[in-house]
């Protein structure tokens, strides 16, 4: 099973491997670039900034608004990296993984893999490893057909020189210098100790190399990161420590602690370092400001937002990037501005990477684009565009008139959860001179601290976005579209929402029979279908059927029967806090318990309390499931994969969130072939439900709702469905579009499992594996995934407000302090209050 968990341990450590070089507080030239002793100027983990960005602030739209001429725009003018490629050699794969504007040039980190002939294949797989002498002549077959270079482009793309590098050099930055010198940083690490050391050294713009910057530090600088002074010194940041070296790369000052993340960023012309504290509730970042002519901390540290694990460093300021704009940072009073926003340009953000680009002013704006292509020259092996990128240098130049000037503007608010592919949907519908309206994005998931993951291993619903986009709905400035938050079913209701099935029927250019009607069906509140889910998974819990009691849909007594048959070194379900378990099996039955139309709720009832009582025989006091008790890492973010365990009988059911056939085809594996997907325990049983992924919706107050659903209606065309779907690993609703994707991914597998056997028969077994636990994908399969998919008739969603009023009260319940008739009590006064008052 897939799992995603982001740490902001996990941003420090990313954060660490990259490198600044700025000159804080420098003197700006009349060019727009920084002058500063030592030859360069640079950027943070980044992006160069001009001293003057305040002024950039985009003109508030509303719905309905009329785009106008003066209205802010920004021109995009985009140029590929053309990357020198032996053309004589077939490429296998390649990417460019670190890239830098330094001046007017680009310099760029490319990775070449050729693919080997066939007679060069055969003999490299047949050299045995463990002799000195063949693997000599391995390493020296592979280095022959595997490239690493430094090349330097043009800001037109084109190729002009490169410069080679070996295994132990990491490329961290480059920077622009004085007389049209590049700086180039590089880190080298000794695998003998595991140790690094800085390199650096200046080129020409031609690539020739001038001279060597001699650092002599005393320690170990993992994680390397260099800011350049107007004075001609340098601090040099890793995990732990901070020096401070002069122009020659000599030691002045070192600070040594263990809190110390490796991160130093100038604002408002002061330096921070980045601190880490970690507390039994989790970890926190906090900045203290730095000396840097003493080279010493000073003051006391402060909490932060983790903001500052993703910041770019400009020339005076430091700047984040989210999925609304660009914002500058303030870290003397933690807060930040917005200086561009993502409306007023027509760019893929999903696309756009800020480090090493360069923020030169409010008017003028460099990023580096990249796009994930088909990479056919993997022997069509993965056709999911996950391996070779094409890496374009992006200028974004604010026009004098907005080009879209007439359009009615349409807001759309989102939850976060899109994919590329949805942008560049609205990209397109946007650049379309037929359509009257222009699309704006505003994401009200913007909360890079937000670490909450629900029991599938999918980002939760966070109550903040909720409660913001419910006060903008209520005020009349919320959004006409509502993108991803079929999880809130507080929104199902006629004074919040419009009934899509009337737009639905009343277009001639959608056959319901064309899509899976049982699914939109599932997605219905009181037969009115509020949100339409574009792309959806299928979850529950995935049982092995050799125990009694498993079935499709089991009530909780089956459940219990089936638990109380089992060995000794079974567990029903895999060990998960009490509130873990109880959030996620009410988003499967919350609908039981609350009427919207009536404005009631029931959480007095049998059937509530037999889920209470259910959970806390199941779950347990959240805790540590593994390593050190003290570490608030071990619980919330690791725990062991409950496919494995499953597959390893030593639990009989596990939660599945069934995605695309590969991941049906993996739980069928189990060794006795005898798996059931069922729902969660209920009390009269039910199945597997949906749950939405890029959903859509249109407000009741929308005033252009036909405009609207044209823009929506565009997401079900069957070729847009394939794509969404396929790409982002998740089921279309357009079943011809599912069977597409199912013959893909049946040829691809076909293809390498063909190839698994050709290896198994001229290779060595401990060089193939074992083939019996390859996975298969079939027709026949498919044909079984599809007939589960008919099954669904009821689709997650979850009220947010009503949820932290259950777990609040449950928790008296779980710790045996209060008894269930008083809990569910106080859930049914409390949560018929929120009810009654919306």
């Amino acid at each position: 099973m897939k799992r995603t968990t982001r740490t902001l341990i996990a941003m420090a450590l990313a954060a660490q491997m990259t490198v600044s070089l700025t000159a804080c507080g420098s003197k700006k030239k009349d060019d727009g670039s920084a002058s500063a002793a030592g030859g360069s100027a640079g950027s943070g983990s980044g992006a160069q900034a001009g001293d003057s960005t305040d002024g950039a602030k985009s003109t508030a739209s509303g719905s309905g608004r009329i785009v106008k001429e003066s209205d802010p725009y920004y021109l995009v003018n985009a140029a590929k990296l053309q990357a020198n490629i032996n053309k004589e050699k077939q490429v296998r794969y390649s990417d460019q993984n670190t890239h830098y504007i330094a001046g007017d040039l680009v310099i760029s980190e490319v990775i070449v893999d050729y693919k080997m002939p066939d007679d060069v294949q055969k003999e490299l797989d047949s050299l045995n490893l463990n002799d000195d002498k063949q693997l000599e002549k391995y390493n020296k077959t592979f280095d022959d057909y595997f490239e690493r270079s430094l090349q330097i482009f043009n800001m037109n793309g084109e190729f002009l020189s490169s410069l080679p590098l070996d295994d132990s050099t990491e490329f961290i930055g480059a920077y622009p210098g004085s007389n049209d010198e590049i700086l180039i940083v590089c880190s080298k690490m000794n695998p003998a100790d595991c140790s690094a050391k800085p390199v650096l050294f200046v080129i020409s713009k031609t690539g020739e190399k001038l001279r060597d910057i001699n650092v002599t530090v005393e320690g170990n600088l993992v994680g390397l990161s260099i800011h350049a002074l107007e004075n001609g010194n340098y601090i040099l940041s890793g995990s732990g420590c901070i020096y401070l070296v002069n122009a020659e790369g000599k030691q002045i000052a070192k600070v040594e602690d263990p809190n110390l993340t490796g991160i130093v960023l100038c604002s408002g012309g002061k330096w921070y370092a980045v601190t880490f504290k970690m507390t039994a509730d989790g970890e926190s970042a906090q900045i203290q400001e730095f000396d840097a002519d003493q080279g010493k901390l000073v003051g006391k540290p402060v909490e932060t937002n983790s903001d500052v694990f993703y910041v770019n460093q400009g020339r005076q300021d430091c700047f984040v990037m989210d999925s609304n704009g660009v914002n500058k940072l303030d870290l003397a009073n933690n807060t930040k501005t917005q200086v561009m926003a993502w409306k007023d340009t027509d760019i893929n953000f999903m696309t756009i990477d800020i480090t090493g680009g360069q923020i030169v002013s409010e008017n003028e704006m460099m990023f580096f684009q990249r796009k994930y292509v088909e990479d056919n020259g993997r022997d069509s092996m993965d056709r999911k565009a996950s391996g070779a990128a094409e890496v374009s240098v992006v200028k974004l130049t604010r026009a004098e008139k907005n080009p879209h000037a007439g359009k009615t503007i349409l807001k759309l608010g989102m939850n976060g959860e899109i994919s590329s592919d949805f942008v560049e949907k609205v990209l397109q519908y946007n650049q379309d001179e037929s359509k009257a309206a222009r699309i704006e994005i505003t994401d009200y998931d913007t909360d890079t601290s937000d670490l909450s993951f629900d029991w599938s291993g999918n980002p939760a619903v966070d109550s903040k976005n909720v409660a913001q986009l419910q006060l903008d709905m209520l005020s009349g400035e919320g959004p006409d579209i509502i993108v991803g938050f079929s999880g809130a079913s507080q929104f199902n209701d006629p004074s919040m929402l419009l009934d899509l099935n009337t737009y639905l029927d009343n277009d001639s250019s959608i056959n319901r029979e064309n899509y899976y009607d049982n699914i939109f069906r599932a997605f219905e509140t009181d037969g009115k279908l509020y949100t339409i889910p574009l792309t959806y998974s299928i979850e529950g819990l995935a049982a092995n059927g050799k125990y009694n009691g498993v079935k499709e849909k089991w009530t909780y007594a089956d459940f219990d029967q089936m638990a109380s048959s089992l060995p000794s070194t079974v567990m029903p379900l895999s060990s998960d806090s009490y509130d873990r378990l109880l959030r996620a099996w009410m988003m499967h039955q919350s609908s039981l318990f609350i009427d919207y139309s009536n404005k009631k709720v029931n959480f007095e009832s049998d059937e509530f309390k037999q889920l209470l009582e259910t959970i806390k025989k199941y779950g347990e006091v959240k805790q540590k499931n593994a390593g050190d008790p003290n570490d608030p890492m071990t619980e919330r973010y690791f725990r062991a994969n409950d496919d494995v365990g499953f597959h390893d009988d030593t639990i009989a059911a596990c939660g599945v969130s069934l995605n695309d056939l590969e991941q049906y085809c993996m739980l069928l594996m189990q060794p006795d072939n005898k798996v059931i997907f069922t729902g969660i325990p209920s009390s009269s049983g039910m199945g597997m439900t949906a749950r939405g992924h890029l959903t859509m919706s249109i407000a009741a107050d929308c005033g252009n709702p036909d405009a609207a659903w044209n823009f929506i209606s565009s997401f079900l065309a069957e070729d847009v469905q394939q794509q969404l779907s396929f790409n982002s690993d998740l089921l279309p609703i357009n079943k011809n579009a599912f069977k597409t994707n199912c013959k893909t991914s049946i040829e691809v597998n076909q293809a390498e499992l063909k190839q698994l056997r050709e290896d198994a028969r001229n290779l060595p077994p401990e060089k193939v594996g074992d083939l019996s636990k390859a996975v298969e994908l079939t027709q026949e399969k498919a044909d079984g995934f599809e007939a589960l998919i008919s099954t669904v008739d009821h689709a997650q969603s979850s009220d947010t407000d009503v949820m932290d009023i259950i777990l609040e009260e449950a928790a008296g319940f779980f710790a045996g302090q209060r008894s269930i008739d008083d809990v569910c009590k106080n859930i049914q006064n409390r949560a018929s209050l929120v009810v009654q008052e919306r």
